[in-house]
């Protein structure tokens, strides 16, 4: 764990073929770090992995199962691709890369958990792949205008897009029962948003600025009878 942590003079990165693991801390605060190639053997990026780090481009592996808890935190990433993987995106993996623009999480991504994208600032989309969400995994990307919710969703998590400044628009996946508190609170541009029928319960704070919204969904549904509380269109 930690063997390269802070050597800020390293820039580029080629594994060996017969590595599984990136350990814990192995390249966090390597500040020049551009470069990473990671081999088909890797299956784990373990927690903080490359935490603050210069890294700014990153492909995960097809054989790659878990990236772990804060794994590129901090990191200067533009772009992140992961290759037809069933990887597990654990808790903030992702969490404050500022510079991250553009996310290709490939078909079998299952499971993104709480917060693993918060503060990306420069997230415009994220492409319709996971069927489990977590709490605040979106919360403040200030760039986020649209986002794609996969169909597999059938809850909408607490605060998933909490103050996502520039979101304007929601589809929320025909199979969603239940939207939490705050989904979509102190996002002052989201104006638009389709229930299904399905849907069921929505919390009394999921969004801040009802009145300047317009709900599309189902006469007679739950959908109408909640605009109808919260003096939405």
């Amino acid at each position: 764990n930690h063997c390269f942590k802070g050597c800020t003079g390293l820039q580029k990165i080629k594994l060996p073929k017969n590595g599984k693991v990136i350990s814990e801390g192995m390249f966090s605060d390597c500040s020049s770090l551009e470069s990473v190639e990671l081999p088909e053997g890797i299956e784990q990026i373990d927690t903080n992995a490359f935490y603050n780090s210069g890294l700014k481009s990153i492909v995960i592996p097809s054989g790659v199962t878990v990236i772990g808890i804060k794994a590129f935190q901090q990191s200067k990433l533009e772009s992140i691709t992961i290759k037809d993987a069933a990887v597990s995106i654990k808790n903030r993996a992702f969490d404050s890369c500022t510079s991250l623009n553009r996310a290709d999480l490939g078909k079998r991504v299952t499971d993104i958990d709480q917060e693993a994208f918060k503060n990306c600032d420069r997230l415009e989309s994220i492409p319709d792949s996971v069927t489990s969400i977590n709490t605040g995994i979106f919360e403040s990307c200030d760039s986020l205008k649209e986002i794609k919710i996969s169909t597999g969703i059938k809850e909408i998590p607490q605060k998933m897009c909490y103050e996502c400044s520039n979101l304007e628009s929601v589809v929320l996946p025909y199979a969603v029962t239940k939207v939490k508190a705050q989904a979509f609170a102190n996002c002052p541009k989201l104006t638009k948003i389709t229930i299904p029928k399905n849907t069921a319960t929505i919390a009394d704070d999921v969004f801040s600025y009802p009145t300047k919204m317009t709900v599309y969904g189902v006469k007679g549904s739950y959908a109408e009878t909640y605009a109808g509380q919260k003096s939405m269109k």
